[in-house]
């Protein structure tokens, strides 16, 4: 019976993040924007980790995660955006790569108002002929997933348009052999 309550809170609270966050998305493709009565301050480190355990916990792909970020490192957004960022990072990460284990590495530092990220991944690399058009809506690179399927070009589209909003700015790298590394800040506000 304890069991059962524990995984029935699980369940519960799981339930409760998905929609907040399906609400978030929704309110964001109506409106286009973000409203700065819905930010809040929260714990960076503790939300990825959330993140991390509540939509990839159980993911069939094994993963390897590297956060260098400060405990008590806070920023004043919207939890649902900077959720929603992450999450199409992550899942990309784990979609397209071609490694039997996934490494992903987040950091990030306070400059000022701004929280710079780094999310680094040792998948296949974006070709440089194709990482300038990787943001625009359904464009898509000519990588394969794990599964043999193309994507749909509206993932990482997402991420620019919502980082855009949140008054920050993404860029992106890609080496052979060593994969993808985006660079992106969101104002703290």
């Amino acid at each position: 019976k304890e069991n059962i309550k524990e995984l029935l809170n699980i369940i519960e609270e799981s339930t409760n993040n998905l929609r907040q966050l399906i609400d978030g998305i929704l309110k964001y493709s109506r409106d286009a924007t973000f409203d700065t009565k819905d930010n809040i301050v929260f714990n960076v480190k503790n939300t990825i980790k959330e993140i991390f355990s509540n939509y990839f916990g159980k993911h069939t792909r094994s993963f390897e995660l590297e956060l260098e970020i400060e405990d008590k490192m806070t920023i004043y957004s919207n939890l649902t955006a900077f959720q929603q960022i992450f999450i199409n990072l992550i899942s990309n990460s784990l979609k397209y790569s071609d490694k039997e284990i996934v490494s992903l590495k987040i950091v990030a530092e306070r400059v000022r108002e701004n929280i710079f990220f780094t999310f680094q991944d040792n998948g296949m690399r974006i070709k440089s002929d194709e990482i300038f058009n990787i943001f625009n809506l359904y464009e898509t690179t000519s990588n394969i997933d794990k599964n043999g399927e193309k994507g749909t070009g509206v993932g990482l589209s997402t991420v620019k348009k919502i980082i855009d909003l949140l008054g920050g700015s993404i860029q992106v790298s890609s080496v052979l052999g060593k994969g993808t590394t985006f660079t992106f800040s969101i104002k703290d506000k």
